[in-house]
């Protein structure tokens, strides 16, 4: 029986050589190292400023916080959030000390859905995190327009849309922050590790103080002055070191992905339905490969369990938000008919350049089977 488990990070000699340099360094933390990571990151994404931080909760965290401050004066904030999901985008706006107002998703591209953002928008709120899910670009314009209307911000979730685009354009680069992830489910990693990227100069002079406990200089021995009361953010310059060597092949992971997803879209029953490539979305990076399970498919508990016994490893994508204890609250007195949808019917399954097309069939045709 084979064994294919849902990630399998791409880590090579290269990587191991230049973490192992690190290493021998002793310059273990925020340095050099996140320094070169951060210049090859804003030229690849073509941006002003990128700011490397320890998680893109953390990157989301600082965004919402920036924009708390520009309204300090007001008791309530409101940011417009995605039901459907990974909670870590509603989380930070609590810990922000802001309030989620859940917006139901497109069922044809699984992200938020534009029309129903107004519906939503009230005299308190503040910004719009739309999330790039799985590797497929939100749809960006209208979103924008409301924004601009609106005199919103925009924060966008790129946790799984490294070199995603929208039109052309990376995502991240439409709002006043666009936040990455860098965990090994994601397409380059660090481990952990995230980043904020940005054009404007004087947030981003603000994010690099607010990631290391509001402390100006981090590399100098003689500056402690703190002009901020920050947090600890910092990536450090061994996980920085795994990233520059893994953006180096980022566009043959892509590449791959997108082959094994022509290869999954080829050959899975008719009733499992993939993730759409909207018209606007001119780079899927499949990230995730998630599905839809249609009639007359079984539970998607079924399906996943009935995968692990063939030795892959199956999992739940995304979540309804406002069906979390955590959350419930905040989903109060609304609706959201396809976030619920999808929770109860989406799944991921497994995408990774190392993967061959025989893993490919063998997955489709073991769903098959037990269909």
């Amino acid at each position: 029986m084979k064994h294919i488990p849902l990630v399998d990070p791409q880590i090579g000699e290269d990587e191991i050589k230049a973490v192992t340099e690190v290493l021998r360094s002793k310059w273990l933390l925020q340095g050099p190292k996140v320094a070169e990571f951060e210049q090859k990151l804003a030229q690849q994404l073509d941006v002003e400023h990128v700011i490397c931080v320890s998680s893109c909760t953390a990157a989301l965290h600082l965004s919402l916080i920036w924009i708390r401050l520009q309204h300090k004066s007001w008791p309530l904030n409101e940011v417009i959030v995605p039901d459907f999901t990974f909670p870590a985008t509603a989380n930070v706006v609590r810990h922000a000390g802001m309030q989620p107002v859940f917006v139901d998703v497109d069922p044809y591209t699984f992200t938020i859905d534009p029309e129903k953002i107004n519906e939503a928008i009230t005299e308190h709120t503040r910004a719009i995190i739309p999330v790039h899910l799985f590797g497929e670009a939100a749809n960006m314009l209208p979103i924008m327009e409301i924004a601009e209307d609106k005199k919103l911000h925009i924060v966008e979730d790129c946790a799984g849309a490294l070199f995603t685009e929208y039109e052309h354009e990376c995502v991240g680069r439409f709002g006043l922050t666009g936040c990455f992830s860098f965990t090994p489910t994601k397409l380059i990693t660090t481990g952990e590790g995230g980043a904020i990227v940005t054009h404007d100069d004087k947030l981003a002079e603000w994010l690099k103080l607010m990631r290391s406990y509001g402390r100006k200089d981090v590399t100098s021995i003689h500056d402690l002055s703190f002009p901020e009361i920050g947090l600890n953010y910092r990536m450090t310059d061994i996980q920085a070191a795994l990233g520059i060597e893994q953006l180096k092949h980022a566009s043959e992971f892509i590449k791959k992905r997108n082959e094994l997803a022509s290869i999954y879209n080829d050959n899975l029953p008719v009733c499992i339905i993939p993730q759409p490539l909207a018209p606007y979305a001119t780079m899927h990076t499949y990230t995730t490969y998630a599905v839809c399970l249609d009639y007359p498919c079984p539970p998607k508990r079924q399906i996943i369990d009935g995968l692990k016994e063939r030795g892959v490893q199956a999992h739940y994508s995304s979540i309804a938000l406002h069906l979390e204890p955590a959350l419930y609250q905040y989903g109060l007195h609304r609706i959201f008919p396809t976030a619920e949808m999808l929770s109860q019917k989406t799944i991921a399954l497994p995408i990774y350049p190392s993967m061959t097309k025989e893993d490919i069939l063998y997955i489709c045709n073991s769903i098959t089977e037990m269909l």
